[in-house]
């Protein structure tokens, strides 16, 4: 088994070398302009003032002598040169008639330096304002140099000093910005819950790995099921707790063999070398699974959770990062719809499936505005008589190619797609409307019972789909029922407590649809304002098959009417199960032996026979 890669997840400190090494850089520019322009500001200020010392010694020289030049005097005129030895800079001067010849001459005891530079000055000798000679005074530029030398030296030095400084100070900064980039790489890579490495940093490592893959790894996806109930009921704080708790499990049970990432929420990933053999990947996804068999221990309590595993392997399910994240993501959820609490392995299968969803969905999008849904009723009858006493609402697609679909054929995507909540409204109305019709026609308006989902009421949409509906259609609130299942009772408690409050208070009665298949609880049948109980089909089916099956409708039956609740019996396929559920006093029921769900035109028609009987009634007594 190979190794997973290591993956660097971030280059360490990388904001600080760029910080300090531009800190250093832009002082270091900085210090040598400065160095450069005072050293050169410093020279030309030296040089000017040599010049002017220079004019001013020529001055002198030119006055002293115009005398010794105008007598003829060479002389007199070199012996006067001779206070030029005091000016140590001044290395030569001549001076010459006007003519041009040269008349007295003074040279420095040194020569000057062959390498050291020389500065001339000239001026006029005049005598009584006319110019009799010129005087020519030579002065060395070596001692400036020298000295413009030591001073670029000394700002050197300086310069450099204070760059010394300065690094040791940017050092310091270095080292709290290095602090602040690991802080950031923390929370940037690292999940605030579970301590584990977090989605950023599963991505990061995901395109590393594909790209620097020298053998085949797995990636499996691990949801939680029903993981929503424990923050319901316990808390938010215990569910942090839980899954802090299942994230150091999976750490301990893959150990330096991969890499457990939390994707957020209650999605975990694990990434680990692939393994040789058949049944290599199935092994990894009981393992997955196998982490959730025993009990956590959150806040004084033993909780036991389930989840789904879905699992891909590199490169047989994706070459990329994405591709490999959605295959594992496909095969999740076809393990939640397997039952929940198992795993599956990528097919291809999976992802044409997936792209049939998809595709189902967007069409489904299209039908809603189209106009292409319908409702079918299928009758509900007193099961004393036979006569009809309401209708349940069951939505049909009539698909452009595909004809008439029945619900069970694009519900499940619209409930994965969220679609179900528009579906859900239309629903409504399109039931208020038709039940406003009956009434008008003088039909008996039996009362439509219409199924909603729990989306509805997660989303807190319900009652204003239902304000509408009635709004709109002028409908009788009385003679509309809701249907919902167990699970979506439980989910929130308070939140449908207040919801089915307020829609009895409208008038509307309530019925638990497939009673008995889910959390059975007499707690919520003496809370919340329930008027039926529908019992679910396939007791119903299992009469014949047994006394277990009988014992249960029995006891669902005495449950519901100690709690003074109606019932309805789903599912009726033969007079002996109509008979047999009558007999245990369920007053009504639904089913193929007394009619199959049928199009509004059907029960108008059956509705319309209903009431020219009742009229002719009278006519025949009398």
């Amino acid at each position: 088994m190979t190794p997973p890669p290591r993956v660097a997840f971030a280059r360490p400190h990388r904001l600080a070398r760029s910080l300090v090494r531009a800190a250093l850089e832009s002082s270091a520019i900085a210090l040598g302009v400065a160095v450069v322009g005072i050293n050169a500001l410093v020279y030309a200020s030296s040089l000017a003032d040599l010049e002017r010392g220079a004019s001013v010694l020529a001055g002198m020289a030119a006055d002293s002598t115009s005398a010794a030049l105008l007598f003829d005097d060479p002389r007199s005129a070199g012996e006067t040169l001779e206070f030029l030895k005091g000016s140590p800079e001044v290395t030569g001067a001549t001076i010459r008639d006007e003519r041009g010849g040269e008349f007295a001459r003074y040279r420095a005891g040194a020569p000057p330096a062959a390498d050291g530079g020389e500065l001339v000055s000239t001026r006029d000798i005049v005598q009584d304002g006319h110019v009799i000679g010129h005087i020519t005074l030579t002065v060395s530029t070596r001692l400036l140099a020298h000295q413009s030398w030591m001073l670029a030296a000394s700002t050197l030095s300086c310069a450099l000093l204070g760059l010394g400084i300065a690094f040791l100070r940017v050092r310091r900064v270095r080292r709290a910005v290095a602090r602040n980039e690991d802080e950031l790489d923390r929370l940037a890579f690292r999940d605030p819950v579970s301590g584990l490495l977090n989605r950023h940093a599963a991505q990061e490592h995901l395109l590393q790995s594909v790209v620097g893959a020298q053998a085949p790894f797995d990636v499996a996806l691990l949801d939680l099921d029903d993981f929503k109930l424990v923050n319901d009921t316990l808390g938010h704080a215990a569910g942090d707790a839980l899954l802090r708790s299942l994230g150091a499990r999976l750490q301990a049970t893959f150990g330096a063999g991969g890499t457990v990432f939390r994707l957020g929420g209650d999605e975990f990933i694990v990434i680990c070398p692939g393994e040789d053999g058949d049944g290599a990947v199935g092994r990894l996804g009981r393992r997955l699974v196998g982490c959730l068999a025993e009990a956590f221990d959150v806040a004084g309590r033993q909780l036991f959770v389930r989840g789904s595993v879905g699992i891909a392997a590199f490169p047989a399910h994706g070459t990329t990062a994405e591709e490999l994240l959605r295959a594992a993501d496909t095969a999740m959820y076809q393990a939640k719809g397997a039952g929940k609490n198992t795993f599956a392995v990528y097919n291809a299968e999976m992802a044409r499936a997936a792209e049939a969803r998809l595709r189902l969905c967007e069409e489904l999008a299209r039908a809603i505005e189209r106009e292409e849904l319908v409702l079918h009723y299928q009758p509900i009858v007193d099961l004393r008589d036979h006569a009809v006493v309401g209708v349940e609402a069951l939505v049909r697609w009539r698909h452009p190619s595909r004809g008439l679909l029945g619900p069970g054929e694009f519900i499940p995507a619209a409930e994965a797609s969220g679609l179900i909540v528009e579906l859900g409204g239309w629903v409504l109305r399109a039931a208020a409307a038709q039940q406003a019709a009956w009434a008008r026609r003088g039909l008996g308006a039996p009362f439509i019972a219409v199924n909603v989902s729990a989306q509805q009421f997660r989303q807190k949409i319900l009652l204003d789909q239902v304000q509408t509906a009635l709004a709109t259609t002028g409908a009788d609130a009385h003679r509309l029922q809701i249907e919902l299942t167990e699970h979506t009772l439980v989910e929130d408690i308070s939140l449908t407590a207040h919801v089915l409050t307020s829609l009895r208070l409208r008038g509307m009665k309530v019925a638990i649809d497939d009673f008995g298949t889910g959390l059975s609880s007499l707690a919520y049948l003496r809370r919340l304002p329930i008027d039926k109980l529908k019992i679910d089909r396939s007791f119903v089916s299992d009469m014949s098959s047994g006394e277990e099956a009988g014992a249960i409708v029995e006891a669902i039956v005495s449950l519901a009417h100690s709690l003074r609740l109606e019932i309805v019996a789903e599912g009726i396929e033969t007079a002996p199960q109509a008979h047999a559920l009558a007999a245990l006093g369920v007053q009504h029921g639904q089913g193929y032996l007394f009619s199959r769900p049928v199009a509004a035109e059907a029960i108008e028609a059956l509705l319309c026979q209903r009431r020219d009987a009742a009229r002719s009634a009278p006519q025949q007594e009398a």
